[in-house]
């Protein structure tokens, strides 16, 4: 049969690009996981990780606190009661991109089989299976991936990512 690709599969392909990460690139010092209509400004990003170059045991991103776990049926991010139980998630980095020391891999890796599985990548790796390893979420505000007004040199210039832009407005 047809297999559908859902939105909680972003979980498993985290998942999967994790272990590729670990197994063919033990050199590299950081990850940055992004989705595909993120904008990234490498110049901006690579002067942050040579600026916290021995960082270790971190993840770096625009931090989400004190965020409600969503029980509405029709959403997206409809996690029930009885896959996740509390009313608020820990602190975690929103999705769209985040950044995280090589050494991390290798620790989400070996913790997230014992945590129970939900839909939400970025709650899952960066909130769930981080804070069971015991790795540390750091706020990056220029990691807010969040699209500015208007998209000019000015409002762009300061930011690592920015959120939800079309093909044509990333090549632009």
């Amino acid at each position: 049969g047809k297999s559908v690709d859902t939105y909680q599969n972003l979980t498993l392909k985290t998942m999967s690009t994790l272990q590729w990460v670990d197994m063919h690139c033990p050199e590299a010092q950081f990850i940055l996981k992004a989705d595909d209509d993120i904008w990234v400004n490498l110049q901006n990003l690579l002067n942050f990780t040579r600026s916290v170059q021995l960082a270790q045991n971190v993840i770096y991103g625009h931090l989400a606190t004190n965020a409600k776990v969503i029980r509405n049926n029709s959403s997206k991010y409809h996690v029930s009661n009885a896959t996740y139980a509390p009313n608020q998630y820990p602190t975690f980095c929103r999705g769209p991109a985040y950044l995280f020391s090589r050494d991390v891999t290798r620790r989400l890796l070996d913790t997230a089989p014992g945590v129970p599985f939900i839909g939400l990548e970025d709650v899952y790796f960066t909130a769930l299976v981080a804070e069971a390893a015991g790795v540390k979420r750091i706020h990056v505000k220029e990691m807010s991936a969040d699209r500015p007004q208007e998209l000019k040199t000015c409002t762009m210039a300061g930011a690592f990512a920015i959120h939800n832009l079309s093909i044509s407005e990333k090549y632009d």
